[in-house]
């Protein structure tokens, strides 16, 4: 049995699979098993899987018509046979030292999951530094562990988990759902004995490409709300605490918000915000409120802008357009003026030289800890 099952989906990804796989098979920890699930695939992804097989006998190549990524994940979890089991995108890479730093940290701590930091980077856009506002080594409250998958941006591709965990609470991912990982995530999130976390950017994620930038998959956004119901249905059986429900309608808010204005197509918003309003309630902002938790202006004006007056709709709306406009007015002269460019690269050179600085005084601390 390996001790590290890592799973891959792949759909029309050649330019830059290559860079994923090497990732995989030149990891300093060697007791893995790769599992690539080609998911339909019309370009020249499959030559390459089979390529990279031909030459490492550890991946496995699982063919499947085009099905969507949680189905191809599920069956790599069907097959998988690591204690452990990681997710990566086939257009994102790992650290070369990612495997033998978890299984490290897991075998230590006995966690049912081990969180790392990651950074996200594109094609034509700055890198952008690690989420880092966790404040625990080691979570064990059920309330702190949704917080730590939130300020994660409720991702599974930053993290470890033991399979027998994932097993024995029969977790898997929902199916023909887009964002079908927030729901594995927080529903892990909330299961797991422990969350330990590793202070370190282990994985590196590329914007702009993959599933979700695929356009056929637009009109399946319109389940995130559908998704969201039965995550909120799923774990409040669990927990009806109102420490664990206020976490709960923070997450859902939070991400119905930002997926009706930042990811729904504009043909598509009105059929999304019949669906919103049914479902952030007055009786869950009313649990926000009562318990003093901070909404994000936005997120506060887009419900005012649903349950409150003309003023509120109009309100909001105007503000929407003026963001718009401010956004297309601050891209157009930063192209227009090299000076703002660099200085902006600038800028980007000192965050990461803070960032680094911060990686040591992590680092220092860590081992005045353990000494």
């Amino acid at each position: 049995m390996p001790a590290i099952s890592v799973i891959i989906p792949v759909y029309n990804v050649e330019k830059y699979l290559r860079e994923c796989l090497d990732s995989v098979v030149n990891q300093t920890f060697r007791d893995i098993e790769i599992i690539c699930i080609n998911d339909g695939s019309t370009d020249g992804s499959p030559a390459i899987l089979e390529e990279y097989a031909a030459k490492d006998s550890r991946i496995i190549i699982i063919n499947q018509e085009n099905s969507g990524q949680s189905v191809a994940r599920n069956n790599g979890l069907k097959i998988a046979a690591g204690e452990y089991v990681a997710f990566l995108d086939s257009d994102d890479y790992m650290e070369l030292n990612l495997c033998e730093t978890a299984y490290q940290k897991a075998q230590q701590t006995g966690a049912d999951i081990i969180m790392y930091f990651y950074d996200t980077f594109g094609d034509e856009c700055r890198r952008s530094p690690a989420i880092d506002t966790i404040l625990d080594d080691e979570i064990v409250i059920r309330a702190r562990k949704i917080d730590a998958v939130n300020d994660n941006y409720n991702v599974i591709w930053n993290l470890l988990y033991k399979r027998s965990f994932l097993q024995n609470n029969n977790i898997y991912f929902l199916e023909n759902v887009l964002f079908e990982d927030v729901h594995f995530s927080v529903k892990c999130a909330c299961l797991c004995n422990k969350i330990s976390v590793i202070r370190e950017i282990l994985v590196h994620y590329r914007i702009g490409c993959g599933y979700s930038n695929d356009k056929k998959q637009s009109e399946k956004k319109l389940q995130r709300v559908e998704m969201f119901c039965h995550m909120i249905d799923d774990l409040r059986k669990m927990d009806s605490s109102q420490d664990f429900l206020v976490k709960l309608y923070l997450t859902k808010w939070r991400d119905l918000y930002s997926t009706y204005y930042y990811r729904i197509p504009r043909n598509l918003r009105k059929k999304m915000l019949k669906s919103i309003v049914n479902n952030m309630t007055e009786e869950e902002y009313s649990l926000l409120q009562n318990n003093n938790v901070k909404l994000n202006t936005g997120i506060r004006n887009f419900y005012l802008s649903l349950y409150g007056s003309l003023f509120n709709r109009v309100r909001f709306k105007c503000k929407y357009i003026k963001g718009m406009i401010a956004d297309w007015f601050v891209k157009q002269l930063i192209q227009s003026s090299p000076w703002i460019q660099s200085t902006l690269e600038l800028v980007d050179n000192q965050q990461e030289t803070i960032q680094d600085l911060r990686k040591q005084l992590i680092s220092q601390n860590d081992k005045q800890r353990k000494a």
